[in-house]
């Protein structure tokens, strides 16, 4: 049951097959029976889906306790989604939100594993009587999220001129009769571009763009705050939906946390249309040309790039990141010991530098192992307790290991689990690092 889980955690919605691929073993009929009776498996329509709460904690505890594992489950779904969809082409677009949910890019797998809605959800036209109700959510939602939120909102005067300029622009979300989200859809046709003129951020984009057919502007959304991480994952998926109907898009926000995610999914940076608001917050701009490919296939492209790239390099296996601690172990002495050297040369032949003696040869080994390490620790809130993990362990020698879980505040069950996401992330910043510099000691990666 616990592996079975741990597959089931990869994917936004399982099937006995799926299972089976990413397991690489025939599941039994009475197991994949028994596990799905479990009370945190819903069945769907189209297959069954786990608990938000039990797929983020399962998920997590996966990829901390064996990121190896968890990196090759991962790429096996994405193939066995990539065959379904072979052998189903009209399913192109249904499948869309699985491939999402395999990204290479955490940023984008946890908007599609943000929640799913529970109850009856559905999409309704917009009438004029719901405008109150779409004000208040949308200040609402942009009170909760915004960097700046005592700023007057951009658009919320112009609702009620978008809707009369054309009501098809917003679309709302019910839920048991009770409107909880809504976002816009606005097509920057004449008529909507004259109401859009009154609104000063979207200047730059009005002056330099040229009027393109079944072009659409997203910068409007509204969600209750309470819900949000429950309805995300179906406005994505809505989104999306909508997003294959059109031909240009601009997506226009100051939600930073929005900004990878564009990209990711196959936007394009358009400076030229950014914009500052009066007391300093930012506002970028992100457009989806479709006119000459579809949002899918962007998506497929964005979904395979670094997985492509990855397929063709060897796994790393235990054994590599048994012989890395190894040498993280005796750290100390590289300079001193050829054997620790030749060892780290094995793992990395492209770090360390040719025709050094065994003593430079350690010394360089030793520098870079420094250095990856320092980076770690200078990174990001995550990767900096990782990285200060491995320094207090290997660099500074504190011991025993339940002293290191004490200085960073984590027992010491979550202190392993870190410690092998750390070896993991390690590992990969050396694999992947200086390979194109040989000609001089590789600096740590940024």
């Amino acid at each position: 049951m616990q592996r079975i889980l741990e597959a089931a955690s990869v994917y936004w919605r399982f099937n006995e097959e799926r299972l089976s691929a990413i397991m690489e073993t025939d599941l039994e009929p009475d197991s994949f029976r028994q596990f799905v009776s479990m009370p945190f498996v819903m069945m769907k329509e189209d297959g069954w889906m786990l608990h938000d709460a039990v797929r983020a904690w399962m998920l997590e505890d996966f990829a901390l306790r064996k990121p190896i594992a968890y990196e090759t489950m991962r790429r096996n779904a994405l193939q066995q989604i990539r065959s379904e969809e072979r052998l189903h082409p009209q399913r192109r677009f249904e499948l869309q939100i699985d491939k999402m949910s395999l990204h290479e890019n955490p940023i984008v797998r946890a908007i599609c594993y943000s929640g799913h809605p529970d109850g009856e959800i559905e999409l309704r036209p917009c009438r004029e009587c719901d405008l109150p109700v779409l004000r208040s959510l949308y200040i609402q939602f942009y009170r909760y999220s915004s960097p700046a939120t005592e700023e007057e909102l951009p658009m919320l005067n112009l609702l009620q001129d978008i809707w009369a300029a054309d009501p098809a622009s917003f679309v709302t979300i019910w839920k048991e009769d009770e409107l909880i989200a809504f976002f816009g859809e606005v097509p920057l046709h004449d008529r909507m571009l004259k109401v859009l003129c009154k609104e000063p951020l979207l200047k730059p984009f009005l002056n330099g763009w040229e009027p393109i057919p079944n072009a659409y502007l997203f910068a409007l959304i509204g969600i209750k705050p309470e819900l949000e991480g429950n309805t995300r994952a179906y406005i994505t998926n809505t989104l999306m939906k909508h997003f294959t109907r059109a031909e240009w898009i601009l997506d226009f926000t100051c939600l930073m946390e929005w900004f990878p995610v564009f990209e990711l999914c196959g936007f394009e940076r358009v400076p030229w249309a950014d914009a500052t608001s009066a007391m300093g917050t930012e506002y970028r701009a992100f457009v989806l040309d479709l006119r000459q490919e579809d949002f899918v296939a962007k998506l497929d492209r964005s979904v395979n790039r670094v997985t492509n790239a990855q397929t063709s390099a060897p796994p790393i296996t235990k054994q590599d990141i048994q012989e890395l601690k190894n040498v993280l172990k005796h750290w100390s002495l590289l300079p001193r010991n050829p054997a620790l050297s030749q060892s780290y040369a094995r793992l990395f032949p492209h770090r360390v530098m040719k025709g050094l003696s065994a003593e430079g040869a350690g010394y360089a080994a030793q520098r870079d192992l420094e250095e990856a390490i320092r980076g770690l620790a200078e990174g990001d809130e995550n990767e900096e307790m990782l990285g200060k993990l491995l320094s207090s362990l290997y660099l500074e020698r504190i011991r025993p290991h339940e002293r290191v879980a004490k200085q960073l505040n984590v027992s010491t069950a979550t202190y392993y689990r870190h410690l092998n996401k750390a070896l993991d992330l390690l590992y990969q910043l050396l694999e992947s690092g200086g390979k194109d510099n040989e000609k001089e000691h590789p600096r740590r990666m940024s």
